[in-house]
């Protein structure tokens, strides 16, 4: 039996990764109050896995990670604010 968790946690925790890692499928969402809904999704995480890793922004979102008080994106990996927006259709 194939089973999968979601999990929405403010804080995900490394313990969840090393106890649930190995015997489920694990994806991590993220989604800020100002959305009301996820806007990131890291899908099936394994037992190595880094519980900071929120995973790629869904398809009609656009996510970017900026320095604080600031339009100045942070390189790949560093702390920063995430800033999201919704696509627009055109």
């Amino acid at each position: 039996m194939f089973e999968i968790s979601l999990t929405s946690l403010f804080l995900f925790l490394q313990e969840v990764i090393d106890v649930w890692g190995s015997k489920r499928s694990i994806c991590n969402g993220y989604g800020p109050t100002e959305t009301t809904i996820g806007v990131t999704m890291n899908r099936f995480i394994g037992p190595d896995a880094l519980p900071s890793n929120i995973g790629k922004q869904f398809d009609n979102v656009t996510a970017y990670v900026l320095q604080p008080e600031s339009d100045e994106p942070v390189l790949k990996g560093a702390v920063g604010e995430l800033c999201t927006r919704p696509t627009l259709i055109k």
